[in-house]
């Protein structure tokens, strides 16, 4: 069950971890874990499974205003809300976008390590 204590409520409420990025970089360079640990036996495995990757990617979707925009979206679906109930703070929320070229991405290159 994806719940913790909340003190402020005294009881369990559903959370959702996630991670965002607040600036995206000019060039962004990605490097992925390859093993893992068991943390019964203690012991490192490598993952062997195939990546691939695409070509082209936008991440908007990866970013905090994306998130908050998106948190606000299903907020006034739930309830109902059209955008001019929205208090200001929130349409400005609503508002912002970054230009498309600020969330695009071309890969340029990847490095496979093969040996020790």
């Amino acid at each position: 069950d994806n719940a913790y204590y909340c003190d402020k409520c005294e009881k369990k409420v559903s959370c959702r971890r996630r991670t965002c990025l607040k600036k995206l970089p000019n060039i962004m360079v990605v490097a992925l874990k390859r093993f893992e640990i068991d943390y019964e036996t203690m012991q490192h495995s490598k993952i062997n499974e195939k990546v691939s990757f695409p070509f082209e990617i936008k991440m908007d979707r990866f970013t905090d205003k994306q998130l908050e925009k998106d948190d606000l979206l299903k907020e006034m679906e739930e309830m109902n809300w059209s955008y001019e109930d929205l208090p200001e703070d929130k349409k400005r929320v609503h508002d912002f976008q970054y230009p498309e070229e600020y969330y695009s991405y071309s890969l340029r290159g990847v490095v496979i390590h093969m040996g020790e």
